[in-house]
């Protein structure tokens, strides 16, 4: 092994949408069966005041890439596109020789679809046009890959969000495995960002069995 490998460290950047930070086994939810997060905490460091600075998933997502604020580079809304001058920290590991790979979400919009990555052989699911309402695009409507084969691989039970989120596992072990049969000299830097349990909360029959009497929904106050 290069003794590079040694002097920097290996980075892989896991990244869940819309999961609270309460439903992990290490935070102590008994009912979520989280063995690979908990051991990553048992093993690691975790941070529980780590505040997000958007509730809005676009600026926030943004806003993790620069180590800015939404209002320092206006995106304030899904709708919005990140002036691809605002270096990112991919950008900065570019430039110490790391050579950044993202498998999965991003949810940037516009032209600019690697901002710091050098690789990205999964994209986001769905098209990233800019603006609420989906214009038509000629000869390139309908050619999204990830959202297509994921509808299509879809079955009873299963969301595409699901079939998706295999896809990106597959691809992130994929290049794991041939990074270590490699001699690469440098280390690797992988983001792996999945898309859920972003919504439609659906779940197979065996998963939903397994957590149906021990997760109680939420009280509703008297009106």
């Amino acid at each position: 092994m290069n003794s590079d490998r040694v002097k920097r460290p290996n980075i892989l950047y896991i990244f869940s949408d819309q999961h609270a930070a309460r439903v992990m086994g290490c935070a102590g939810d008994t009912a979520a069966d989280t063995p690979n997060l908990d051991r990553l905490a048992n093993e690691g460091t975790r941070f529980t005041r780590a505040y997000c600075p958007s509730p809005v998933c676009l600026p926030a997502r943004m806003s993790m890439l620069t180590g800015k604020m939404p209002y320092e580079q206006s995106c304030w809304t899904n709708d919005d596109i990140l002036d691809s001058a605002i270096p990112t920290w991919l950008h900065g590991l570019g430039a110490t020789g790391y050579q950044p790979a993202l498998v999965g979400r991003m949810h940037s919009l516009g032209p600019d679809q690697m901002r710091g990555y050098v690789q990205r052989p999964i994209g986001d699911h769905s098209p990233t046009w800019p603006g609420v309402h989906r214009r038509s695009l000629g000869v390139l409507n309908n050619t999204n890959s990830p959202l297509v084969d994921s509808i299509t691989k879809s079955g009873v039970g299963q969301s595409s969000y699901q079939v998706m989120d295999q896809d990106i596992l597959a691809q992130s072990l994929s290049f794991l495995k041939n990074y270590a049969d490699s001699d690469r000299a440098e280390p690797f830097c992988l983001s792996v960002s999945f898309m859920l349990p972003h919504a439609p909360y659906v779940a197979n029959q065996e998963d939903f069995d397994a957590v149906k009497d021990a997760v109680q929904p939420p009280s509703q106050p008297q009106a």
